[in-house]
């Protein structure tokens, strides 16, 4: 099935949510450093979706909230509720959704007759601006100095996806997708022979709106070697328009000529560009 341009930037990211092992990953590398503390295969879902009437002056008003995804966590040795909101864009009031979720946890175990049971929501951001809003409760308000130390303050756990170190992630398909956001956002785009995880570059694409990417993720069978495929890629581009007055079969030889001069660090781009007539702005595609 191919990827659609108009696919909502965290949408796929959900999907893959949804897996246990997935989840537990996320929750593994962010709340504990990496190391295996929850067991994917002790996690069930949660439905967060609640509906509350509140009686405000004269009128009743119907909120319906849901977090993106919970899960119950049930073992031997610990019972609790784990949250991921997914955020694709800085937002100062955070905090003060991340409370509101989990307060609205703890109505639903009222509600259902449930044991009380800790609630832990994490925000995973993966924007490509880096999150400077607050992350405390007090940084979304204007709080009067006289009342700082009183204050109930709350801090919600925003997680940016470059803080995390994607070796400590253990699923492929999050370790790869940590790696790509990266390289996107710090544009890195030196990725060697390495190979990547198909659903990682299709869940890259959807935060990304990298339409290479989405070109990529839909002509590829399995892993997708990026370096091979945005190279085949801006060959195409190359030979759709910016190479001009010479035959196909002449360009792809120069270009391949090109190729594998930049590999040798005697030749520099002047002399690459002498040798095989490409300007310095096509050599910077290869």
């Amino acid at each position: 099935m191919k990827l659609k341009s108009h696919v909502l930037p965290d949408a796929s990211f959900k999907d893959l949510l949804r897996i246990d092992n997935i989840f537990a990953d996320i929750i593994n590398v962010t709340l504990f450093c990496g190391h295996q503390v929850i067991n994917p295969n002790c996690l069930s879902y949660f439905d967060t979706e609640l509906s509350q009437n509140i009686q405000y002056n004269d009128d009743v008003l119907s909120v319906i909230r849901r977090s993106d995804l919970m899960k119950r966590y049930s073992s031997s040795h610990m019972n609790i509720l784990f949250g991921i909101e997914i955020q694709s864009v800085p937002d100062k009031n955070m905090p003060i959704r991340i409370a509101g979720y989990t307060y609205l946890s703890y109505v639903i175990l009222d509600k259902n007759k449930e044991k009380k049971i800790p609630v832990i929501m994490i925000v995973l951001y993966v924007g490509e601006r880096k999150w400077k809003e607050g992350r405390r409760l007090s940084e979304s308000l204007e709080v009067p100095k006289s009342l700082e130390d009183v204050f109930n303050d709350f801090q919600a756990p925003i997680y940016d996806i470059r803080e995390i170190e994607s070796e400590r992630c253990q699923s492929e398909e999050l370790r790869d997708l940590v790696d790509l956001l990266q390289k996107i956002y710090e544009r890195d785009f030196h990725f060697e022979e390495r190979e990547y995880n198909k659903q990682a570059c299709i869940v890259a694409f959807s935060i990304t709106g990298d339409k290479e990417l989405l070109e990529i993720a839909n002509r590829k069978e399995g892993k997708i070697k990026m370096c091979e495929a945005i190279r085949e890629l801006r060959y195409e581009a190359m030979m759709k328009g910016e190479i001009k007055g010479r035959e196909e079969g002449e360009a792809k030889k120069q270009i391949e000529i090109a190729i594998e001069m930049k590999k040798d660090e005697r030749f520099s781009n002047e002399d690459i560009q002498k040798f095989t007539g490409l300007s310095i702005e096509q050599l910077a595609l290869l």
